[in-house]
């Protein structure tokens, strides 16, 4: 990371300098797997010291220091020394104190978001060079409720609005010709809760369609956000299951820093929505459920998108299922009797938990069309 500042002389109104910040994004440029800069080594950074299963030992030292990086420390203590000895009264010191120790914890927030998102963003990448006709990456999301629009609409008709929910699967195939091909499906809800058991009669329902398009298919590998309804115990495990029944095999379940892995997922919903806009400009009104499926399917439709209107599942998972700091793990691979989960991909060997320790639910939740 680089920060430079510029300091500008006192102003009549002023009794402390202005510091104008800027910041540069280098942690995501130079982060690499091996380093001599402990700030740019992602096997040094993301290493739990208090578990040996995601710990991951450097065969270097950690002696250089990035310059750039080193600024974020002296700037601070410049700040603090020229506030120390401004004419502010102590009402106001303690504020900005607090100010500049909230902007330095952001600051290094922001960094380590950085080098998090960009260390789990090389699953990705790894994911799709190892695809091919029989395996698939799905990248799950909630797209935005679509708000209820009409060609002409009053002031009146735009307040006490309900949003309708719907949910975009991109799957990510290679095809013969070595050529990366995506397929979308889109399940769109009356209404529903976004929650675990949705989830997984949406996985169940794209399994099914994906092994009817594709006979070939063996293995799939899902990649979501951190949602609670993806980033839980009951999703974790249930999902081989899942797979089990449409004849499928889940290699892998890997999960993105925030804002840093669900491109595909909002690239297809900017290319519905503009789609929608198209289909509404032309005098139709969209309000329901069923008029946005008519909108995605107007005008020949939108390549690649497979849209649907469902159901949410009425039986409900009666079945709990505990796991003691499942909230911090990223990545998932699973093997044929076990579970091997790691809080940062690649780093360490990761931890094994075995499937006996579940208790999976005897039935599935399904979606109706």
């Amino acid at each position: 990371m680089f920060l430079s500042y510029t300091h500008y002389p006192k102003k009549q109104h002023l009794t402390v300098p202005f510091f104008k910040l800027t910041i540069y994004s280098f942690p995501k440029v130079h982060a690499s797997m091996c380093s001599s800069v402990p700030d740019h080594c992602r096997a040094y950074a993301l290493s739990d010291p208090g578990d040996q299963d995601y710990l991951l030992d450097c065969d270097h030292d950690h002696e250089d220091r990035c310059d750039r990086c080193s600024q974020l420390a002296s700037v601070v203590a410049e700040i603090k020394e020229t506030l120390e000895a401004s004419n502010c009264s102590n009402d106001t010191k303690d504020e900005l104190s607090f100010v500049i120790v909230q902007s330095k914890q952001n600051i290094n927030a922001w960094k380590s978001h950085l080098l998090r998102s960009g260390n789990q963003d090389e699953c990705r990448l790894d994911i799709l060079k190892q695809l091919h006709e029989t395996s698939v990456l799905i990248v799950l999301d909630w797209a935005m409720k679509y708000l209820p629009r009409k060609f002409r609409e009053s002031q009146t008709d735009w307040f006490a609005k309900r949003g309708i929910p719907w949910h975009i699967a991109v799957a990510l195939i290679r095809g013969t010709d070595s050529q990366m091909e995506m397929m979308t499906f889109v399940h769109i809800f009356h209404s529903c809760n976004k929650d675990s058991r949705t989830v997984l009669a949406i996985l169940n329902d794209v399994f099914r369609r994906l092994k009817g398009v594709m006979p070939q298919l063996q293995s799939v590998y899902l990649r979501q956000d951190n949602a609670g309804c993806y980033h839980c115990s009951l999703s974790f495990v249930t999902a081989r299951q899942v797979a089990e029944v449409n004849g499928l095999r889940v290699a892998r379940m890997d999960f993105s820093d925030a804002q840093g892995g669900k491109g595909p997922c909002d690239r297809k919903a900017a290319t519905i929505k503009s789609h929608i806009a198209v289909y509404l400009n032309s005098g139709h009104d969209i309000e329901t459920a069923s008029q946005i499926l008519e909108a995605i399917n107007s005008f020949d439709g939108v390549a690649g998108v497979h849209a649907m209107i469902y159901s949410p599942p009425t039986s409900p998972l009666r079945t709990l299922i505990k796991w003691e700091g499942v909230s911090f793990i990223s990545n998932i691979q699973y093997d044929e009797e076990c579970l091997r989960v790691w809080k940062t991909y690649k780093i360490g060997r990761g931890k094994l938990v075995l499937y006996s320790k579940f208790n999976c639910p005897s039935e599935l939740s399904s979606l109706s069309k």
